[in-house]
């Protein structure tokens, strides 16, 4: 056993342990129950009543850069083998199928010099997952038929990631690197790089897979973070009795530190230009220094990141928003391919730039170079730092407990990255090493820098290059000696300068006294003909935090797509407008948010509640005195027209967005506004802002450190200063807002609309239709036990695509649920993704609904209930449920009390009935399968939908002979909805 102390804080009411088993694995112990918790008095097999989650993270110190070079994507893929079945566990989806049976869910990535696994579950079911994980470690089983037809969901992940910038831009930051050196790497795999090519040289892959395994996944390069109610004895004596059967050795962590600067090459030193997989129009800046991990608790690059991505006044990027060349900046660490790789470090400062902007890139890096000068003529800024340092002690000193899975997710990376001590706190910036910093500063030079362009604009300017895994297209050039010597030679300017104070800080952390007779949001606080506010005074979590909702409802905000534009444009340009202040508030934890929904405007704040009002005036203000420039208009106006486009070239997107406009009464997709963003004018727009506060509801939520006074007088200050009147017709904005589909199966189909995009995705929605809160709950009773199944049969079995995903809905009171499949359409026709979801629910409901037991019913009633006594973690997680429940208008605030009290009425014959009326393919069901479908080059019959059709619209093709039963195929969402009645 470790006796290393883990710095935690103040406010952390857990108890941590460090261990290090005999064959070399640390583990970190954390335990989340009561302090009187009696080991005697605890079941060594989980407490069956408990409600609570426990978690597990395991990272291994072997990735993608250990594998051999003939075989790339191997490490992700033995990631992916892992869940493949085990010795002691030989069933392919024995984990899965084990952890979904006690709502858990679970996870893995692959990175350069590491890999992470992770689960949660319910605590009753804990030390049984630990078993099965325990044995991915062991002894896994890597059968070569599982890895046939594993290699194929590796496949359709690469094709998923295959339009992602960033993966993109990974792939080809690794051609210029030093030839050999790892970073370089095809870290993703796909069926060329782990079966076709092996194939041909005689490689066995299976074999390599348990050569890397028995290589590189050793105990002593092991890191273990587990997180439960059990105690701290209790959770060591599982780990030892369950994870000493891991391998070890006395073989030395691998690491890279011994390679030069992969980067300091000609071909990284050049601008490319690059032809992007979405519209965008975007700069990054990118240098590479040598690794930083050893200066953890100093993060250098991080605090330059700070700096240099300031948006306040006097910043980088406030001086180019004032000259209409850029827009946003983001700069810090890149991860490329990792922030804590041991090899480099790079630093990048990134820009979405105007069409001025692109036009003058240059001068856009003569502002980011004049902005270093003043960093080293005027020094580091140590106030600054110290203004960090002092958030960052303010935000562990109050630090609140998260969902228990992405806690060991984070915990398990940072055992491999900080020393033992500083497992919780090595995130923070710990210390200030000016040295260190000015000497990150220098390396920052115009003569060792990358520069990458991203802008549709570059097709025609040359011959183009494609990288080889990705097929991203680009060409270079050098960068001009004229320009690294105005840049080197640059001079400050007055319109730069360092950050001011952050007037933001919170200083008082008194929790107020309650001051209101309603405690658990019974009735509104206020309630006239133009508002509506709830409020709750924390009595719960009792941290000096708090949050400030509000909608505002307006009757001109979705009436047409025009007005749905609009609405979405003013939302943006006030986002831009408030950004100077709100963007010291957000450095000092405290959050604003300002989103546009179909019905109006929403305004979240949420943080240390001694300021938190202090910024919600300042916005509302800044909101009040609003004027659009022109040019400002004319920038945002062409990125939200971008956004849509982009939008509709993503076909999880484009899928999710026709299904809502489809089923939701004035829903406008953006297919629909993006026909309609470019009639938009600066005049229209303001005549549609004046009228959206003429024609007004305003609803809002305020809870936590708050007085009922100030909350009161939050909510009139908003409404005087926004001189909101009272809406003509209230009840417009209260009507329900779903379509009753027709009885049979309806189907919206339409083609990708990128060109070179195999990406398709089928989603299968089933409509009950309206039901009270009983009906709502044997739904969802059935899409729990529907779950495993279906990822079984669907992706494990079939392999049908790497996404599947079932969802049970109910929204304005309609139940309902969804089946969605992300495929391929070189390996599925529609027509197959279509009908094997029909035999799947065949199926289900044959051998899992009917033939149920009442012990089995028992056992799904006990995993709900048990879920649903899971308590909020923090009090923002209670604020975001009581807001949902004021959007969807349905003000169940007890919902979760009401949930548990209905589920004990329910019976096995109700959902053997329900299954009946509503699951089985037999029954008369209503449903609407909503079909993107990705455009195959590739001559051949398999791809039933038939020739490449228009991008624009739906595909007007006829499904062939008994491809649906009763079938209705719309070519528009007028028609569509012609055919149904409102609820």
């Amino acid at each position: 056993m470790s006796s290393v102390e883990v710095v935690k804080s103040e406010s952390d009411k857990r108890r941590y342990r460090v261990i290090t088993l005999k064959n070399g694995l640390t583990a970190l112990l954390v335990s989340d129950g009561s302090e009187n918790d009696d080991d005697d008095t605890q079941s060594r097999n989980g407490d069956a009543t408990d409600s609570s989650f426990s978690a597990a993270a395991l990272c291994v110190r072997a990735g993608s850069w250990m594998e051999p070079d003939s075989l790339p994507g191997l490490a992700h893929f033995l990631e992916h083998m892992l869940f493949m079945g085990s010795s002691k566990y030989p069933a392919e989806n024995d984990f899965d199928t084990y952890i979904k049976s006690y709502c858990g869910q679970t996870n893995a990535n692959t990175h350069a010099e590491w890999t992470e696994y992770f689960f949660d579950i319910q605590n009753a079911g804990f030390k049984g997952a630990l078993d099965r994980f325990a044995n991915f470690f062991i002894h896994p089983l890597m059968c070569k038929g599982s890895a046939e037809k594993e290699v194929k969901m590796i496949h359709a992940e690469w094709a998923m990631k295959s339009r992602i910038e960033k993966v993109r831009f990974e792939q080809l930051m690794g051609t210029m690197a030093k030839e050999g050196h790892p970073i370089g790497k095809f870290t993703w795999g796909n069926q060329e790089s782990l079966q076709t090519a092996p194939a041909s040289l005689g490689v066995d892959v299976c074999q390599a897979l348990h050569c890397f395994w028995k290589e590189n996944y050793l105990a002593q390069y092991m890191v273990l973070a587990i997180v439960s109610k059990e105690s701290l004895d209790v959770l060591q004596s599982w780990v030892e009795e369950l994870f000493e059967g891991i391998l070890g050795s006395s073989k030395p962590i691998q690491t890279f530190e011994h390679l030069e600067t992969p980067f300091d090459t000609p071909l990284f030193k050049r601008i490319y230009k690059i032809i992007p997989s979405e519209n965008i129009c975007r700069m990054q800046l990118t240098w590479a220094l040598p690794s930083l991990v050893g200066h953890y608790r100093k993060k250098p690059l991080n605090y330059l990141g700070m700096l240099v991505g300031h948006e306040g006044p006097g910043s980088i990027i406030s001086h180019l928003r004032d000259r209409n060349l850029a827009r946003t900046i983001e700069s810090t660490v890149f991860e490329i391919p990792d922030e804590f790789n041991t090899a480099c470090s790079c630093f990048y400062i990134a820009f979405t730039l105007t069409a001025e902007g692109m036009a003058h890139f240059e001068t856009v890096i003569t502002t980011v170079f004049q902005y270093l000068k003043l960093l080293s003529s005027q020094g580091l800024h140590r106030s600054f730092w110290d203004e960090a340092f002092q958030i960052e002690k303010i935000k562990f000193r109050y630090l609140e407990q998260i969902d228990p899975m992405k806690y060991v997710e984070q915990l398990a990376k940072d055992m491999i990255r900080y020393q033992p001590q500083d497992y919780l706190q090595g995130s923070l910036m710990l210390e200030y090493d000016e040295p260190l910093l000015q000497s990150c500063l220098d390396k920052l030079q115009p003569h060792t820098m990358n520069v990458a362009l991203w802008s549709m604009g570059f097709r025609n300017e040359g011959m183009l290059t494609k990288e080889k895994w990705f097929q991203t297209e680009y060409l270079t050039e050098d960068i001009s000696n004229d320009w690294v010597q105005t840049w080197m030679n640059c001079d400050c300017i007055p319109e730069l300068f360092l950050p001011e104070p952050n007037v933001y800080i919170a200083s008082d952390f008194r929790l107020e006294p309650s001051d209101c007779s309603i405690r658990f949001l019974e009735m509104p606080l206020t309630d006239t003909e133009v508002s509506r506010l709830w409020y709750r005074k924390d009595e719960d979590f009792l941290v000096p935090k708090a949050s400030i909702n509000f909608f505002l409802k307006s009757c001109e905000a979705d009436r047409t797509p025009y007005s749905a534009c609009m609405l979405d444009l003013y939302a943006e340009l006030l986002k831009d407008h408030i950004t100077e202040v709100v963007y010291p508030a957000e450095l000092a934890e405290i959050s604003c948010q300002v989103t546009a929904l179909d019905r109006g405007i929403v305004f979240r704040m949420s943080g240390f509640s001694h300021k938190l009002s202090r910024l919600f005036l300042a916005v509302i203000e800044s909101v009040a005195t609003f004027h659009i420039r022109e040019e400002l208009f004319g920038s945002v106006k062409q990125e939200l027209q971008d956004f849509y486009e982009n939008c509709t070239l993503s076909p999880e997107i484009l899928n999710k967005q026709l299904r809502r406009s489809l089923l939701y009464n004035n829903h406008w997709d953006v297919l629909r506004k993006r026909e309609c963003i470019s009639t938009v004018s600066l005049e229209s727009l303001t005549d549609f802002v004046e009228n959206f506060y003429g024609q007004m509801f305003v609803e809002g939520l305020i809870q936590g450190n708050i007085s009922s006074r100030q909350a009161k007088s939050l909510e009139a200050f908003l409404l005087d200063r926004l001189e909101i009147t009272v809406a003509d017709n209230p009840e417009y904005l209260k009507q329900n807002r779903m379509k009753r589909l027709p009885l049979g199966c309806s189907v919206y189909m339409m083609h990708n609309r990128s060109d070179d995009d195999e990406n398709s995705v089928i989603t299968n929605y089933y409509q009950y239709g309206e039901c009270d809160l009983h009906g709502f709950l044997i739904n969802e009773m059935i899409l729990g036990k529907m779950e495993e199944p279906c990822f079984s049969r669907l992706r494990t079995a079939k392999q049908l695509g790497y996404h599947v995903q079932t969802g049970s809905t109910y929204l304005y009171g309609v139940a309902g649920f969804t089946v969605t499949i992300c495929s391929l359409a070189s390996k599925c026709t529609m027509q197959v993704l279509d009908n094997s979801i029909e035999e799947f629910l065949q199926e289900f409901h044959r051998d899992h609904i009917e033939t149920m037991t009442e012990e089995s019913f028992q056992e799904i009633v006990s995993t709900q209930l048990q879920q649903k006594h899971c308590d909020d973690a923090n009090m923002q997680g209670e604020v975001d449920r009581h807001w949902r429940e004021i959007l969807l208008n349905s003000y169940l605030f007890d919902r979760q009390t009401k949930e548990i009290s209905e589920l004990s009425t329910i019976t096995l014959d109700e959902l053997k009935s329900w299954g009946r009326n509503f699951i089985s393919p037999e029954s008369n069901r209503r449903k609407l399968s909503i079909q993107v479908v990705g455009n195959y080059r590739q001559s051949s019959s398999r791809q039933a939908a038939g020739s490449r059709r228009s991008s624009h619209g739906p595909s007007r093709h006829q499904p062939p002979p008994g491809f649906y039963t009763n079938l209705r195929l719309f070519e528009s969402v007028e028609a569509f909805r012609s055919q149904c009645d409102d609820f």
